[in-house]
């Protein structure tokens, strides 16, 4: 744990030195292409560009195993198409739910237009849903669910509430500088309500 934790904070400290920002004043600016000049930079542009790769190609190879299971196990409780409910019986893998989850992602690319877009609004609607998510721990725990030799959260209920305070603070700040955005990724989120009301509730 100590060294994922090590990895995503160089990670992040990385971005943060070599991305370049719009907001800066001419001496930044000056220092920030003097820097891109220089024999370190152009080390470092190849070193992270390979390291960037690396880590998108992981975040791809998680996503496809992961995200794709999703359709298939939502349509063997009926709340997908049937056609999504299949196993390849040579591999053992959801090959329907693979091929629906890239065609998902090419009409994403072709909406939204661009990555960062894209992200920005994962991560904003993924944030929301982790928000409750955690409302739901607390629930679950003032109702005394789950197994009597479960996991048992530590530091509770401190740990999860500053968790909590954590990501409806990123929510609310996302909303605040970027409202507009902010509304068209939850409008985009939110589509997802009528569609399971017309095809999918009375399964």
């Amino acid at each position: 744990m100590q060294v994922i934790a090590a990895l995503y904070l160089g990670v992040n400290l990385l971005y943060h030195t070599v991305i370049y920002w719009n907001g800066r004043d001419a001496v930044q600016q000056n220092r920030c292409l003097r820097y891109r000049r220089s024999i370190i930079w152009k080390f470092r542009r190849r070193t992270d560009f390979t390291y960037g790769n690396h880590l998108c190609q992981g975040s791809i190879n998680g996503t496809m195993m992961s995200a794709s299971r999703v359709y298939y196990a939502m349509a063997r409780d009926g709340f997908m198409f049937k056609w999504l409910d299949h196993v390849d019986p040579k591999f053992q893998t959801p090959t329907h739910a693979i091929i629906v989850h890239c065609i998902w992602g090419i009409v994403l690319i072709l909406i939204r237009q661009n990555f960062e877009t894209i992200v920005a609004g994962m991560v904003f609607g993924i944030l929301i849903f982790y928000g409750f998510t955690t409302l739901a721990f607390f629930k679950f725990h003032r109702e005394n669910r789950g197994e009597p030799d479960g996991y048992r959260m530590p530091y509770f209920p401190f740990l999860p509430a500053i968790y909590l305070i954590g990501i409806v603070t990123l929510v609310v700040l996302r909303a605040f500088y970027e409202t507009e955005k902010s509304v068209q990724d939850l409008a985009f989120v939110l589509t997802g309500i009528p569609i399971y009301f017309l095809l999918f509730k009375n399964r």
